[in-house]
């Protein structure tokens, strides 16, 4: 980024009111840090570096510079963010999981990545570098901080209460910077040995001083989360975070109670030190979980857009993530993340779906497309191992794959209505991209009972037709589009594969014109896309 591009950046912020002392770290600083983790990966083979925090992360410049530097020495690290402007949020790389929002309300000791950097606001760095220090579960801390943090013996004192081992990496200015300032600082790192780092356990035996008398551990409790939280006036996401705040303070005080037990009996029945932390640990991790997973239960406007190939891997994407602090700022933060990686699979598996759509028997070519298809070979183009390009689908098509399940065993045939399973899933697959192709549809293929030659048609929520289906024990199933339906695949789909400009070329391309055309000027590229703006980020009742 240039600095005109920076100084713009800091007028926007400035003007939402979100500057927060925003010094873009200078790539002097980025490459000095980046080849430190590389060494570190050398040195370092008993434990891999897996993953970089950057808290107070701006633009992700910092996050993206490592991330490069990295894959060029052919090892990946996953990105993670904690950053409080909305400006950098909806802004930030896509690649980068935003995993908190104001640094005040998050919690370091459940986020067990391997390196946190953090370049802080300078008028507050020595509470910054407490709390990161007290709290890191990590293998090494970077730190861009004013040099008389040396003076400091709050900070001195914490990296010592941690055995942490400080080395300096150089003194560094911001005189030739992006913004300019007169700042002098110095990069150090911090290392905690491998034996050294949990810090968890400092910060709960700080929490509870009755550890060092009592043990205790609880047993899961069931909370129906429906009923009890998305009710009344609150708005989804005020529900939940208010009910997962009162749920965690009753779980330290049910803690708090039971340690006021005879600390003879508890150790007459074996309780420990370790297994209460451990307990507390794993009970704050589940107590997350289950609130993260309640709020997604109740998100139909990503789930039901999602086919079954994206919504696995979005349900994927989400079980290896640093554990995310359950605040109604990381809610929203998360939700960014969620559209950016939604709206990009949106568009995925529309062409996906238009692919598997394809055969020999259904596609017609552009008028401009003079390659030859031949019924024996037509995926392959004449010596070209590549699908064919610049075609449309007819709204009648046979599909030679799936059909009628033919299964001996019976839960095989009733877990998808009697249809094989590839059958079952394109059938939804097409509901999904109706409904962000802009006709709504709420049917669904387990709605109906399959066999064979027996036709069943999805309905659109207007009442007309979508498709109708038919499904034989052959294999073969025959599909019957709503012609503005597929009207509006094709066009979609070649604009996204960019065999299309605009509805002009997509008229004359397709041989369009009357109705049809005046459809294509109406609906080119409004399929379905979640903003920062959209109702689903906001999430509020009614």
């Amino acid at each position: 980024m240039s600095r005109s591009e920076t100084m713009k950046l800091v007028a926007e912020l400035k003007a939402a009111g979100e500057d927060a002392e925003f010094y873009p770290t200078t790539d002097e600083i980025i490459r000095k840090v980046a080849r430190d983790i590389d060494k570190t990966q050398d040195n370092n083979r008993h434990e891999r570096l897996k993953s970089v925090l950057d808290i107070g992360a701006g633009d992700g410049r910092v996050l993206k510079a490592i991330q490069k530097f990295l894959k060029s020495r052919e090892f990946h690290v996953d990105c993670y963010a904690i950053e409080k402007a909305i400006h950098h949020l909806s802004n930030m790389p896509k690649d980068i999981t935003v995993i908190g929002t104001d640094f005040e309300q998050q919690t370091l000791v459940d986020k067990p990545v391997s390196v946190i950097f953090c370049n802080p606001p300078y008028s507050e760095f020595e509470q910054w570098v407490m709390r990161i220090v007290r709290e890191a579960s990590t293998a090494y801390v970077y730190l861009v901080i004013p040099r008389r943090w040396r003076d400091s013996i709050e900070i001195k004192r914490a990296i010592e209460a941690r055995l942490g081992e400080v080395t300096s990496l150089g003194e560094f200015d911001f005189e030739n910077a992006d913004r300019k300032a007169q700042a002098k600082v110095e990069v150090v790192r911090i290392e905690f040995g491998y034996e050294k780092r949990d810090a968890f356990r400092s910060v709960i035996e700080d929490m509870l001083p009755e550890l060092d008398v009592f043990d205790v551990e609880l047993e899961p409790d069931v909370v129906d989360l429906h009923q009890d939280m998305i009710s009344g006036s609150k708005n989804l996401v005020e529900a939940l975070t208010d009910a997962y705040d009162a749920e965690l303070v009753k779980m330290v005080e049910n803690y708090r109670a039971a340690m006021r037990i005879d600390a003879h009996v508890l150790k007459e029945l074996g309780v420990t030190k370790d297994r209460v932390l451990d307990g507390i640990r794993l009970k704050i991790k589940g107590l997350k979980n289950k609130y993260w997973k309640a709020l997604f239960d109740e998100i139909d406007t990503i789930t039901q857009r999602l086919a079954t190939k994206q919504r696995n891997s979005f349900l994927e994407s989400l079980k290896d993530k640093v554990s995310i602090d359950f605040t109604a700022n990381n809610v929203y933060s998360i939700l960014i993340w969620v559209s950016k990686w939604a709206n990009d699979f949106f568009d995925e598996q529309l062409i996906e779906l238009f692919r598997a759509l394809s055969t020999d028997s259904c596609v017609v070519k552009y008028k401009s497309n003079d390659r030859v298809w031949t019924k024996a070979g037509w995926r392959y183009l004449r010596g070209e191992e590549t699908d064919p390009t610049h075609y449309k689908l007819e709204y009648r098509i046979v599909l030679s794959h799936g059909g009628i399940c033919t299964s001996d065993y019976g839960f095989q045939r009733d877990q998808h209505c009697g249809l094989q399973s590839s059958s079952f899933e394109i059938l939804k697959d097409i509901v999904t991209v109706a409904n962000n192709l802009r006709f709504p549809c709420k049917d669904s293929p387990k709605n109906y009972q399959w066999e064979s030659n027996k036709q069943n048609t999805l309905m659109l929520s207007n009442g007309k037709p979508l498709v109708a289906v038919r499904a034989f024990k052959n294999g073969n199933m025959h599909l019957h589009f709503d012609p503005k339906v597929m009207l509006a695949i094709n066009v979609e789909a070649g604009r996204l594969l960019k065999w299309i400009r605009n509805p002009a070329e997509a008229c004359s391309e397709m041989g369009l014109q009357g109705d049809d055309a005046k459809q294509v000027e109406e609906m080119f590229g409004s399929s379905f896309r979640i903003t920062p703006d959209s109702g689903f980020l906001k999430l509020t009742a009614g």
